[in-house]
């Protein structure tokens, strides 16, 4: 899949305005429940562990016809959206897609957007997590 998508100039108008949207919107996001949520401290070795599965597992997304491909990465995602500090989210996501950005040289737009697509999924897991009450038991 070298280049065989259009250049960001190509697409629709809607996908010109989406793309970027989301990378405001995401970026934001990240920097606003950074400050607001109190989220727990970065663990430096869960935050090594979650890097490692979240490249590791990019590397055996599955693509499909239709140009669908099977991100097994989001799994790891997620937990370290729970579990993370909320600003590590964005380093995270990127992580998850730059391996196979980077061996199939697809168009910045495609990895950028998924990025930013895991990191609001992860910003609303982050803060769902947060925002409950913890139970002494």
């Amino acid at each position: 899949m070298r280049h065989t998508a259009p250049r960001f100039r190509q697409l629709p108008p809607l996908a010109r305005v989406l793309v970027p949207a989301a990378l405001v919107l995401s970026a934001a996001g990240v920097v606003t429940a950074s400050r607001l949520t109190p989220g727990p401290s970065l663990d430096p070795l869960l935050a090594v562990a979650a890097a490692t599965l979240c490249t590791g597992a990019n590397l055996f997304e599955v693509m499909a016809p239709g140009n669908y491909s099977f991100q097994p990465n989001l799994v790891f995602f997620f937990w370290a959206a729970v579990l993370l500090p909320a600003w590590a989210l964005a380093p995270l996501a990127v992580l998850c897609f730059l391996p196979g950005a980077l061996a199939r040289r697809s168009r910045w737009y495609m990895p950028a957007f998924n990025a930013a697509n895991y990191a609001l999924a992860g910003l609303v897991a982050h803060v769902i997590v947060s925002a409950a009450p913890v139970r002494d038991e």
